[in-house]
């Protein structure tokens, strides 16, 4: 028998405000290297890369079938540790958005799937395989990331000096708004999914449905959020991503963000879940090494780093209490 209606309509208002933060938080992908450069303007950006991944997250269907069941058996939990799960997800994330730092939004929606499904169950819900895929796959890309972004800026650099200053400008800026575009969209088809996979698990927890094939407005609810947050934005994130790390002209942000969105783009089609916030800071660092280790700012990386590093197990403990806080509120 299914579970309560209103269960499930509280994962799917919490699936939207978690794509709504995520897109809030990630703003500054599309923005570190078009607005420091000039590209774009502020509102243009915005505007424009919120369509952008309402676009990819219509497109992309693998990774929420990922999600929905790579991480916890979706018949082993409840609904109401998905609600912990995303509400965690949320805390976690709104409170690093609201203390402007650095957030990877997919590591905390896993962190925080794991810690309210092993409050519920233990950690016999935990899907092995799965999990070690997911965790493989968000280690190793970032890596690989960060060699495709100094590859691309090596070669466009030595492309460039076969070219006069002027033409290579006027080229550059042409190409740095398809880039910007490309890092958006993928962005949109990496992490519209995500939520829309907590909803597929929610349908399944709850006994609404049997598979992983989310229905079509599962992808609609997650890009439309998705796509409002970046609309809306978060610029004040900008700064840490897109300036600090390095000084980016137009032909290392061409390299870090079509790095990035190549990066994403074939992950999300593989299914294989990413931080597109790890994969394009890792393309803009490869990106600045290509000029020398000396231009990226080292310290400022770590600190972005260590921040990344306590979200997966910060947003499960806080899912973890989550959860046993609405289950005796319930």
């Amino acid at each position: 028998m299914p579970e309560p209606v209103w269960l499930f309509m509280a994962v799917v208002a919490l699936a939207a405000g978690f794509a709504f933060i995520n897109g809030w938080s990630d703003a500054a992908n599309a923005a570190a290297t078009a607005l420091p450069t000039r590209v774009l303007a502020p509102f243009g950006a915005a505007a424009w890369g919120g369509l952008l991944n309402l676009a990819g997250a219509l497109a992309s269907v693998e990774l929420a079938r990922t999600i929905a069941g790579g991480i916890v058996h979706p018949a082993s939990v409840s609904q109401l540790a998905v609600v912990a799960a995303l509400a965690g997800a949320v805390l976690w994330c709104g409170a690093m958005v609201f203390l402007a730092l650095p957030v990877s939004a997919t590591h905390a929606l896993v962190g925080a799937i794991l810690g309210a499904g092993i409050a519920e169950g233990g950690v016999g819900v935990v899907n092995g395989a799965g999990f070690a895929v997911i965790i493989g796959s968000l280690l190793a890309f970032p890596g690989v990331a960060l060699v495709l972004g100094f590859g691309l800026a090596a070669l466009l650099v030595r492309v460039a000096h076969r070219g006069t200053a002027g033409a290579v400008r006027r080229w550059l800026r042409r190409l740095q708004f398809l880039s910007a575009s490309l890092a958006a969209l993928a962005h949109g088809a990496a992490d519209g999914p995500k939520a829309a996979g907590v909803i597929v698990l929610g349908l399944v927890a709850g006994g609404y449905q049997g598979g992983l094939d989310g229905p079509a407005w599962t992808r609609v609810v997650a890009g439309v959020g998705l796509g409002a947050g970046t609309a809306l934005g978060g610029w004040h994130l900008a700064r840490t991503r897109g300036v600090r790390f390095l000084r980016l002209d137009p032909l290392h942000a061409v390299a870090a963000e079509s790095g990035a969105g190549v990066v994403t783009l074939l992950t999300a089609a593989a299914g294989w879940p990413v931080s597109t916030t790890h994969v394009l800071a890792a393309t803009v660092v490869g990106s600045g090494t290509s000029r020398g280790v000396s231009m990226v700012r080292w310290g400022i990386a770590g600190r972005v780093a260590y921040a990344w590093l306590f979200t997966l197990p910060g947003a499960a403990a806080v899912a973890y209490l989550t959860f046993f806080l609405l289950r005796t509120a319930v």
